[in-house]
């Protein structure tokens, strides 16, 4: 129940924000916030939308690493096929250099668990994270070149490869025996409503811009509002838990 409560109050508030009418966003983004705020917080440890120190911030860590990665990257194709006018060839290897530097960053992180702690690897995935959304948006100006969002996206990949398997590692191994269960579970449903609610929202301000003619303004304040989730999850970084991959072994 409490799930589908969340789910159907998430759709309110997306679906209004992002239907145009003022009315109709009035009506909808309270009612999805009143509906689906009081069972993510059923749903999630104690302390989580504050960032309490541990888990709690650990699960927020993820919902605000996942609505900036993959906020942004929903609209990354949007930005070189519409603004810039490229082909989807462009848009396809941006994405892929993206996919590629993620898998890269994965296995830095493992290798160098031991010697560097998993708040560190959050904390420098964030800032790679929100540097990468930097970098990509300053293609949406003419005179910069079009391949800068590959290079830009590669960066922010990179990002989610040091912060995404170290903040997983650190929810599993902050849970108590017999609660790894409800620990995935609530660190699952944090990512996937973080991405949703990152991308819907953006939607929302991109088609209200593109009804208006400022289509490009719009996308610039996107991605800024986006790389501002993910300076915001620098400031969550200090309240994990250290962890290094000898201590998930030895867990």
């Amino acid at each position: 129940g409490g799930a589908l409560r969340l789910a159907a109050g998430a759709a309110m508030a997306v679906g209004g924000a992002a239907s145009g009418e003022a009315i109709v966003a009035v009506l909808l983004v309270p009612a999805g916030i009143a509906l689906g705020l009081p069972a993510l917080l059923r749903l999630s440890p104690g302390g989580t939308l504050r960032a309490a120190p541990g888990v709690p911030a650990a699960i927020a860590g993820m919902a605000l690493l996942n609505m900036a990665f993959f906020g942004a990257e929903a609209f990354v194709p949007l930005m070189i096929t519409s603004v810039r006018d490229a082909s989807s060839l462009v848009a396809g290897l941006a994405l892929t250099a993206s996919t590629l530097s993620w898998t890269a960053a994965s296995w830095v992180q493992e290798r160098a668990g031991g010697r560097v702690t998993r708040r560190a690897f959050v904390a420098a995935g964030f800032a790679l994270v929100a540097a990468g959304i930097g970098i990509t948006s300053a293609a949406l100006a003419e005179p910069v070149p079009v391949a800068v969002t590959a290079a830009g996206w590669t960066v922010a990949g990179a990002g989610m490869g040091l912060a995404y398997p170290s903040i997983s590692l650190l929810v599993l191994a902050g849970m108590s025996s017999g609660e790894e269960g409800a620990g995935a579970a609530a660190l699952k449903l944090n990512e996937v409503l973080g991405a949703a609610l990152g991308a819907g929202a953006g939607g929302a301000l991109v088609a209200l811009g593109d009804a208006r003619g400022w289509e490009t303004a719009a996308l610039a304040l996107t991605f800024g509002a986006l790389a501002a989730v993910a300076v915001l999850g620098l400031r969550v970084a200090p309240r994990l838990a250290a962890g290094t991959a000898t201590a998930d072994v030895a867990m």
